[in-house]
């Protein structure tokens, strides 16, 4: 669909990104005493600066791992589906809203806080031609935050300037507060700041690693040639160089050469057990685990089960978070915008695991077969299939039909359900048995006679 920009109405435009002359990140070999460098200007008690050390951000996430993991997780929240309800009724233009890039990006940036310590997004509508009619988008700009001084709520000019001279913009102050939202807390400086001393630790291990490849992967030559004869040493000299590039030595006949490995350490496996300890730190730091992404030889389904559980607290804990800053923060400046915001919520909403509805209902039938009485009620509730409006007299109706078929003297109808139903139940990850057989079996099992 072709967007075409209106000129003329600028009202309530983007006036911090018109502000600020954002600059590319330094690219260049930083070491540990660069991050420690950075570290220390970013926490001096006077001008503090984060320019360096986010320079460093930047860098180490060009990293591979990294990058995935952190994709990893943000991506769980941005693919979890949201809803903004007013009572218990979904707002339909808020439905609609929701399923756009814009806030899918306010998602992501509320999540890079956790990463860089502090966001400042700036929310504001810009009048677009849509089949012909014009219309208001939402626009969304995220603060470089190498400008952003949380210290004292000022967005610089320049990365580099300082408040004292040359001042700036009072994001928390006047008309800015009403459409800049700001997350994050002054002092935090975010998860990189543990990751980033592993990242380059791993970049040194694999230069390391590749000098190794060099030096011991390819054939080693040794020239040799008479300690006075000069030129017979450059026509050698001119032939190693000609001939591919393993690593090679002219040296006088009669000279020594040893090559002595580390001894009691497998050279070969040095190199790579350190870029796999950095790797499960950044997944650790990042998931809290590192079984859901790459499998150790050690490890089994409860170990795995274990990672999964704290990834899973990761995860509610992101989403908590994530509710409580579109809420709290977001929606006042929807609400300044125009949006029907002023009396629903945002919240995720929560999806079916049939897995565990199985469990659930294994769990009762094991109570309903020791005698005791289980809820109707809460059978359907916990199923999530909807209890039928007539269910007193479909139940009074089985009652009687199963009465009506027991010849003579009542017969305590036999407890538990046929043999093929059991097996369903017994076993809910049969293959080829479809969730709502399963649900059947179970609600027969539940429908006899005590």
């Amino acid at each position: 669909m072709a967007v075409q920009k209106i000129e003329g109405d600028k009202t309530k435009a983007l006036v911090i990104q018109n502000f600020v002359v954002a600059r590319p990140p330094l690219r260049t070999n930083f070491d540990i005493a660069d991050w420690r460098s950075a570290l220390d200007h970013a926490e001096l008690k006077d001008l503090p600066n984060r320019t360096n050390l986010y320079d460093i951000y930047a860098d180490v996430l060009l990293d591979p791992h990294l990058s995935r993991q952190w994709a990893k997780r943000v991506e769980k929240v941005a693919n979890t589906k949201w809803a903004f309800t007013v009572g218990e009724k979904e707002e339909e233009s808020m439905t609609l809203f929701i399923d756009t890039p814009q806030f899918e990006e306010i998602l992501v940036e509320i999540m890079n806080t956790l990463a860089w310590g502090i966001s400042v997004v700036e929310l504001g509508q810009k009048e677009v031609l849509e089949y012909g009619i014009k219309q208001k988008r939402l626009t969304v700009y995220s603060v470089p935050r190498k400008h952003i001084k949380p210290e004292t709520g000022i967005i610089t000019e320049e990365q580099y300037d300082s408040v004292e001279t040359t001042g700036g913009i009072k994001y928390r102050e006047g008309r800015y507060a009403q459409y800049v939202f700001e997350v994050g807390k002054p002092k935090d400086l975010g998860l990189l700041l543990n990751i980033a001393p592993y990242v380059l630790l791993k970049k040194g291990g694999v230069s390391d690693w590749a000098l190794f490849v060099q030096l011991f992967g390819q054939p080693f030559r040794e020239y040799k040639y008479d300690g006075y004869n000069e030129t017979t040493r450059q026509l050698l000299e001119k032939s190693a160089q000609e001939m591919a590039s393993a690593p090679y030595i002219i040296m006088p006949d009669g000279a020594q050469l040893t090559l002595h490995e580390v001894k009691n350490s497998n050279s070969a496996e040095v190199h790579p057990a350190l870029i796999k300890y950095c790797d499960d730190m950044i997944s650790i730091h990042i998931l809290g685990n590192t079984e859901t992404t790459q499998s150790s030889s050690s490890s089994g389904h409860a170990q795995a089960s274990v990672h999964k559980e704290t990834e899973d607290d990761v995860y509610t804990s992101d989403i908590r978070r994530v509710r409580r800053v579109l809420n709290n923060l977001v929606r006042p400046i929807l609400y300044n915008l125009g949006y029907p915001v002023k009396d629903g919520v945002f919240h995720p909403v929560e999806e079916t695991d049939i897995d565990e509805i199985l469990q659930r209902l294994k769990v009762l039938k094991e109570v309903k077969a020791l005698g005791e009485p289980v809820d109707a009620d809460h059978i359907y509730e916990t199923s999530g299939v909807p209890k039928p409006d007539n269910y007193d007299t479909l139940k009074s109706e089985m009652e009687a039909k199963a009465e009506a078929n027991t010849p003579g003297a009542k017969v305590p109808i036999k407890k538990g359900p046929p043999a093929a139903k059991k097996k369903l139940m017994d076993d809910p990850e049969e293959e080829n048995v479809g969730f709502f057989d399963k649900l059947k079996a179970l609600f027969d099992f539940f429908d006899q006679a005590p």
